[in-house]
């Protein structure tokens, strides 16, 4: 479990065992730039990681149905379900039913640093992003573009997109 995000994940992407990580595999957990490890994982090892809190989070969020819904992630089978927090910018939900399928995601800004380098394959995931709080929708917008310029978001599944013009990318 990570102890804080930062801007030096990526710095050690390269450096990690694989190897040794294949033997004796843990969970990794964390949000903003631990993203870069989260898609390591997934494309170096085929490791599942969860997006969630640090060990040290205290927020209004992090109470004890944050802890006991990071508890039965990571020591049980139960399905995860995702709730939008409605005090929260994220997304409406546009279409309504269930998705299933690999959830891949994280940190925006981490996600287009690693188009071109080591950004996985997206084919047939379902794609969640984060991004910065105070980050404007001008830069979401950028990076998005970036994203779909570099194909990076073939392939992934969506009925809806927020900017019309990024709608051929997605299937």
């Amino acid at each position: 479990m990570a102890t804080r995000g930062g801007k030096g994940a990526y710095r050690i992407v390269d450096d990690l065992d694989i190897d040794a990580l294949r033997r004796d595999p843990k969970p990794l957990v964390g949000f903003s730039d631990i993203t870069h490890l989260h898609l390591a994982l997934w494309a170096r090892c085929g490791l599942a990681s969860l997006h969630g809190p640090f060990a040290n989070w205290s927020d209004e969020w992090s109470g004890p149905a944050s802890a006991e819904a990071l508890r039965r992630a990571l020591m049980t089978t139960d399905p995860v379900l995702i709730h939008r927090h409605t005090s929260q910018a994220s997304a409406a939900v546009t279409v309504e039913g269930t998705a299933t399928g690999v959830l891949v995601g994280g940190n925006l800004d981490a996600i287009r640093t690693e188009a071109g380098a080591g950004l996985p394959s997206l084919e047939g995931t379902i794609l969640f992003l984060e991004h910065q709080r105070g980050t404007g929708l001008g830069e979401v917008d950028r990076a998005l573009t970036q994203l779909t310029r570099t194909e990076a978001l073939e392939g992934v599944r969506c009925r809806t997109w927020p900017v019309p013009r990024l709608r051929p990318g997605c299937r």
